[in-house]
Order: C-alpha cells, then sequence, then structure tokens
C-alpha cells in the first residue's frame, strides 16, 4: 500500500521531525522534492510569505494527472520558516561568514521565527502560521565561530 501522507521537503531536519512526531503511530510518510520558486514578492510579509511558500510547496506536489501512479488521496505536507530580526527577513546564510555575521547580529538579541504549515488534500488545502520569539545571550566571537 502506497503511503497517505507525503512530506513536501528535501530536508534531512524535517524529516526528521515528521518521523518523531510520527513515531508510533504505524503511520508512514514518503518525501518529495517540491517544484516551487521560493523568491520572497515585494513587501511581502513574513507570515504572509512563510504561509505562501507552505501552500506552494504541498501543491506543487499535488498530482494532476493520476495515471502515472500519482496518489490523489494523499494529504501532502508543505512547511516554510524565517527568521527575523530588526524587521528584517534572515535569509539561509550559505557561507560560514555569512552565519558568523547574522550570529554576530543575532547575540543579546531577540530574533522572531515564523513557521508556515500546509496541508493539502483531495477536500482543499488548510494554511497556518506560528511564531515563536528567540532570545539570543551575548554570544562570544569564539562560539560563533
Amino acid at each position: 500500500m502506497s503511503p497517505s501522507l507525503i512530506l513536501a521537503s528535501s530536508s534531512p531536519y524535517r524529516r526528521l521531525q515528521l518521523e518523531q512526531l510520527l513515531q508510533g503511530t504505524g503511520i508512514h510518510f514518503i518525501c518529495q522534492k517540491p517544484d516551487f520558486d521560493e523568491t520572497p514578492l515585494d513587501n511581502e510579509s513574513p507570515t504572509d510569505l512563510v504561509q505562501r511558500l507552505a501552500q506552494g510547496k504541498a501543491q506543487s506536489l499535488r498530482p494532476l494527472d493520476t495515471t502515472q501512479g500519482a496518489q490523489p488521496d494523499a494529504l501532502i505536507i508543505g512547511s516554510d520558516q524565517v527568521a527575523v530580526h530588526n524587521n528584517t527577513i534572515l535569509g539561509k546564510p550559505h557561507t560560514v561568514d555569512n552565519a558568523c555575521s547574522q550570529l554576530t547580529q543575532c547575540s543579546g538579541q531577540s530574533v522572531v521565527f515564523y513557521t508556515g504549515l500546509a496541508v493539502c488534500g483531495p477536500q482543499g488545502v488548510q494554511v497556518g502560521c506560528t511564531r515563536v520569539v528567540v532570545q539570543f545571550r551575548v554570544l562570544s566571537a569564539s562560539e560563533i565561530q
């Protein structure tokens, strides 16, 4: 029997989160990489951004053609997260230098993390967003390195 739950992500961290959540339930899932442009729109708020991306990722895997072994009854979970510091969205650092720069900026400061979640199924899509404030302690240069 095919899994009836699909995680629209190639992130090992997201996979681990869902595995831990479903542990012992007997519910199995597969991961598929979504095909969705994650470029933020001009003047898009963090909450609008993460919800749009989560929904877009989930819906990008909704099968239009069920003749190729697609699972039209599957639930598809899409998710995205952004960090905001001083009203600026922090992008993925991609390099060690950028990561160190971001950690230096956030040292002793509050950072808000917005997580969007979308569940897409045969009856439609549900989308939501959570907000968590993280207070960074003051980090030394050696800790940042």
